[in-house]
């Protein structure tokens, strides 16, 4: 009897794979509420802007020029790669900062701060990016093994333990919560208790994306994609994606209802019964996201934007603008995407604005009030319902090892600006591999201008702006090589010049030179490095 007992009792308790749901929750739920009514309708209210991770947004303002609204410091350390600003009906946006993202912001649509709620466990506080429930309830995962449910005005609603892992939460349209907890992918009720448990071999580190409110996809370090039903945590299928382990990126559900999903630095695409389609090698490491158009947007760690048919073809390739984040299209088929430095170097990180076919209409610099060596963008840009376009930024202060990060409000506008004309550069000049080169360009609306340095070699560089017709001047630090320089010129409005290439051979020294100390330096990677660095 007591055997049958027992039996019957762990039928009927709420959970799955053995998890006992009770010692997990650390605080009790304040509301009674048992639905939250699915994921906020609001402008952008999780990661990827929606359950399928399309990165599309249904606003944005026809224009050719980014103008900021304003800026907000945050006291501490930066927002960094695991951050993405989402957004609330009434127009707060969301967003994790500070020492170790372990802060999340609440920012008022004019830029003031509204409240702050830091993490509450000892180390590794991590916050990730945050989905928005219908109720207003805000969703968290934490690097310190906790989930996170928050009330509106920041209190706690409750705390869930799961598991340390890089992974924003999905919201089903009743409310479930799906999201990954060290080797474990929970579905968790709006009250806070687990709903179910699937286990996998490896942590996971992405967002799960749903299909039609049936079935969930996410992808573990041991390489593959998973989709699992919602109503009761069994697998339907398992794809390897990455036989070397490690997945890093999102998957995303197309129109045609297809997964499309990096596996190591592999794109596939695969039917919604788990058979591969088709695969592109080296195909870049952030992303994907999907324009209206069908392209698929992916980031490459060698800083270009790739843009890919849904056949797997590539459709064009943007180098040189230093991409650093996922990008986010607008209705207008617009696209938003951080960059400008992902290297070492004099790094100016910038959002761009991009064609659909592969053209730069603008790019910004964000503004600082303090001193800064660095400026650099690791976070994917959220578009809100007026057309505003909010990005973090990772600042490197001048003096001492301070370290901050930034939410910009940019503004789309539409002015008659025509872009300055193709540049000149005069250069190089130099000896032991430190190379001069000037850039002197003329607008045609006598705006100032700045240029654009891709050098050939893993490092991009902007100039500061200077006058229609004045030189900028910048210094490099070349190996012996043969290098394509180029160069574009952009004014104060974002309009770009056409590229200018520059071919230059930089020959190793012979000793009969007597200038020992350039083979010495060579013997000392680190001093190039330093080198490197410099800037005139």
């Amino acid at each position: 009897m007591g055997i049958i007992s027992l039996f019957i009792l762990s039928a009927l308790a709420p959970m799955s794979l053995g998890y006992n749901v009770n010692k997990n929750v650390i605080k009790e739920p304040k509301s009674t509420s048992s639905n939250s009514g699915g994921l906020m309708d609001s402008a952008w209210p999780m990661y990827g802007h929606d359950v399928r991770h399309t990165g599309r947004s249904p606003n944005g303002i026809s224009g050719n020029c980014l103008v900021e609204k304003w800026k907000v410091y945050f006291e501490r350390e930066p927002i960094d790669t695991d951050s993405e600003p989402v957004i609330a009906k009434d127009g707060t946006i969301y967003i994790t900062a500070g020492i170790g993202l372990d802060t999340l912001y609440a920012i008022n649509p004019n830029g003031n701060i509204k409240w702050k709620y830091e993490a509450q466990g000892p180390y590794s506080e991590s916050l990730y990016t945050p989905a928005l429930a219908e109720d207003g309830t805000i969703y968290v995962q934490s690097g310190d093994g906790n989930f996170y449910a928050l009330n509106p005005n920041g209190t706690e609603k409750w705390i869930l333990k799961t598991g340390e892992a890089k992974s924003s939460p999905a919201i089903g349209e009743d409310g479930t919560i799906f999201v990954g907890g060290g080797h474990n992918l929970y579905a968790i009720n709006p009250d806070g208790t687990i709903k179910w448990v699937f286990v996998t071999d490896a942590s996971i580190g992405t967002s799960p994306a749903i299909f039609d409110n049936k079935i969930i996809y996410f992808a573990s370090h041991d390489g593959y994609l998973f989709a699992i039903y919602m109503n009761n945590g069994t697998m339907k299928w398992k794809c390897m994606i990455n036989d070397l382990g490690g997945c890093w990126s999102s998957p995303v559900i197309g129109d045609d209802d297809n997964i499309y999903v990096l596996g190591g630095y592999k794109l596939y695409g695969i039917y919604p019964n788990g058979t591969k389609i088709w695969k592109y090698i080296n195909a870049g490491g952030m992303g994907p996201t999907i324009g209206f158009d069908d392209a698929l947007y992916v980031g490459s760690s060698f800083g270009n934007l790739r843009a890919y048919t849904l056949d797997g073809q590539l459709k064009w390739n943007m180098d040189g603008i230093g991409v650093n984040s996922l990008a986010s299209i607008d209705k207008n088929g617009m696209i938003y995407i951080g960059g400008g430095g992902r290297a070492y170097g004099k790094c100016r990180g910038r959002l761009f604005q991009i064609s659909p076919e592969g053209k730069i209409y603008a790019s910004i610099l964000p503004s600082s009030d303090i001193p800064y060596s660095h400026c650099k963008i690791y976070t994917t840009p959220a578009i809100g319902e007026n057309g505003t376009i909010y990005i973090g930024t990772y600042f490197n202060g001048k003096e001492g090892n301070n370290f901050w990060g930034s939410l910009h409000a940019f503004e789309v506008l539409n002015v008659e600006n025509e872009p300055p004309n193709p540049p000149i550069i005069n250069g190089p000049k130099g000896r032991l591999g430190l190379y001069t080169f000037t850039a002197t360009t003329t607008d045609v609306d006598g705006d100032n201008v700045s240029f654009f340095f891709d050098w050939d070699d893993g490092v991009d560089q902007w100039t500061e702006f200077v006058p229609s017709g004045s030189p900028a001047k910048i210094t490099h630090w070349f190996y012996p090589g043969i290098y394509w320089i180029e160069v574009r010129a952009q004014d104060v409005y974002g309009g770009m010049s056409d590229i200018v290439t520059k071919i230059i051979t930089v020959p190793r020294i012979k000793q009969s030179q007597n200038i020992w100390h350039m083979r010495w330096l060579e013997r000392f990677p680190i001093l190039h490095r330093l080198l490197s660095l410099v800037r005139v």
